[in-house]
């Protein structure tokens, strides 16, 4: 065997009870709620929150302004909101390259833990649905998961880190006072 195989095998091996269902899936959870706490640090340590807070504040205050224009029809605020819009778009480009600023420094260690977690785990499901959802969406099957003969649906790492790590990044985000939305 080549070298990569036998170090997949050895943290398979060391893993044991991370391999099967329900260690698995506690296990992608975990990864993801760490993957979410490593962004938020980055976020914390990179980004100006109170800056970000302000422009989002401008950029709706703005796009509120454009919807009543719109909808009254007012032809001087109309001519305010297109006076502003350049000004606006500035800002929308500046948080947009305020936001990647993390994601230069997570993006790569979130790769080589995809990349790993997709070595350790293949094709084998890490949770299980307790209802068969391929057959209300049969396209699921193989796609997010595998059906598991009377047990139910079982889904794939990804699927899980995915379900699970959006609501847990965003009440994280929350609690640790990152949220754009404030």
């Amino acid at each position: 065997m080549d070298i990569f195989s036998d170090i997949i095998l050895a943290i398979q091996a060391i893993m044991g009870p991370l391999m099967i269902i329900p260690g698995s899936t506690v296990f992608i959870v975990i990864v993801g709620v760490g993957i979410n706490i490593i962004s938020i640090y980055a976020m914390k340590r990179l980004v100006d929150m109170e800056e970000v807070r302000q422009i989002t504040t401008t950029v709706k205050e703005w796009q509120e302004k454009w919807k009543r224009a719109r909808k009254t029809g007012d032809a001087i605020l109309m001519e305010e909101v297109m006076a502003q819009q350049g000004r606006v778009m500035a800002l929308q480009g500046k948080l947009a390259t305020i936001r990647m600023k993390p994601m230069c420094y997570t993006y790569i260690p979130i790769l080589i833990v995809f990349f790993l977690l997709s070595a350790v785990y293949g094709a084998l499901p890490v949770a299980i649905l307790p209802f068969n959802a391929h057959k209300v969406l049969p396209f699921l099957s193989n796609s997010i998961g595998v059906e598991i003969p009377g047990v139910g649906f079982g889904l794939y790492y990804w699927t899980l880190y995915v379900l699970a790590s959006i609501p847990l990044g965003g009440v994280l985000r929350r609690v640790f006072g990152v949220d754009i939305q404030q």
